[in-house]
């Protein structure tokens, strides 16, 4: 079965650490986690907290219980969402959740579905997970 961590670090690459671009839709990012579009992420109140101390952004790069919060998001939605842990193809596994962390869940779903022939819901099911695991 497909490991979360091996395609997390893959995807996370891409993903920078922090930006807050007045010119980019989401604003103030983590890791790719938009504090608009997530503003329940409980990662907001670390980042808030490092904030107030000299040394903002960098300071709070090796936070350990930041990188944990980061890691819990993108595995509750997007490593679940797609079924990643029943994948059995590692590589698999990490183009569908690179997939997904970068266009959205519903989109990678939609693309293995039309590949399989099935109704494109956007919703992981098993018969996705059939078709995903048949690519091994």
């Amino acid at each position: 079965m497909a490991d979360f961590w091996i395609a997390d670090k893959r995807t996370s690459k891409a993903e920078g650490f922090y930006s807050n671009n007045p010119n980019d839709a989401g604003g103030e990012t983590v890791w790719g986690i938009a504090r608009k579009r997530n503003p329940h992420w409980h990662g907001w109140v670390i980042v808030d907290e490092y904030r107030r101390k000299p040394g903002f952004p960098g300071n709070m790069r090796n936070d350990v219980n930041l990188y944990r919060l980061r890691g819990e998001f993108y595995k509750s939605e997007f490593w679940d969402k797609i079924y990643g842990d029943r994948i059995q193809s590692q590589k698999v596994a990490e183009e569908k959740y690179d997939t997904a962390v970068n266009m959205g869940v519903s989109i990678a779903v939609r693309f293995s579905q039309k590949q399989a022939g099935l109704p494109e819901t956007g919703r992981m099911n098993v018969q996705v997970l059939d078709y995903l695991n048949s690519l091994v």
